[in-house]
């Protein structure tokens, strides 16, 4: 180890956020316990809501954790095991932002994975974990009275970079610009990720754990792979499960 250059703590640091953040916890977790693929489910989205619904809440819940965790553990815990690795500011973000890459883009779930909100919100755990909180309360309510979960990442997304700016006297020095910077740069993968969740909004066919909506035409689904669309059987049609 001491023969590392800073390029090899930050090499490190990307291929273990990314391998972290890659691991389909959503998809494996609908293998394993209904030896179904929850993308041709629902939503078709490997994320926990989507688990929630269609394998079931504790099963989605446990999915949550996992997710986040892969993102706490990129950003907290990874540079942690570099002797050295603390010295290097960045080494943190640069894990975290891999960890989500790692997660939309898996290799292990054919490059489509999930849409980061929860591996993102691990991530500012470890790195503004009261700015999280702030951003978790504004999810919480909006879920809370709206009954939709994009709604409420959506506008959690927004909250984090306000919350980070008005809590940046928690961290030392100026290393909140930084972080602010990276949240909004996962903000904006966020919301492009729920392109399709914002139509059905706006549509009013977004499901909710209230009332589910129809979940919108086939077109406004997260798109499948072609071979998943093969595997999606008769969730089209009215009164399959969603």
């Amino acid at each position: 180890m001491s023969d590392f250059t800073p390029a090899n703590y930050y090499l490190a640091a990307l291929l273990a956020g990314f391998f972290l953040g890659a691991m389909p916890w959503g998809l494996w977790i609908g293998l394993l316990v209904r030896r179904v693929d929850v993308r041709t489910l629902g939503s078709g989205n490997m994320g926990a809501t989507n688990v929630f619904r269609s394998i079931g809440p504790f099963w989605g819940v446990l999915a949550l954790l996992l997710d986040a965790f892969k993102g706490y553990a990129a950003a907290a815990l990874i540079p942690g095991l570099l002797p050295g690795g603390e010295s290097y500011p960045y080494i943190r973000l640069l894990g975290g932002l891999a960890a989500v890459a790692g997660h939309v883009f898996s290799p292990f779930a054919g490059f489509r994975g999930g849409k980061g909100v929860a591996t993102s919100a691990g991530v500012f755990v470890g790195l503004a974990p009261l700015a999280t909180a702030f951003a978790f309360g504004v999810f919480m309510l909006f879920v809370a009275l709206s009954g939709f979960v994009s709604l409420g990442s959506l506008l959690a997304s927004v909250a984090l970079p306000l919350a980070i700016y008005l809590t940046r006297h928690t961290m030392p020095g100026q290393r909140w610009v930084p972080v602010l910077a990276l949240s909004l740069v996962l903000s904006a993968v966020i919301w492009l990720r729920h392109r399709a969740n914002m139509r059905r909004l706006l549509s009013g066919t977004e499901s909710s754990f209230w009332k589910r909506g129809d979940g919108g035409s086939a077109a406004d689904k997260d798109a499948p792979s072609a071979g998943q669309r093969s595997g999606r059987g008769d969730e089209g049609r009215p009164g399959a499960p969603r």
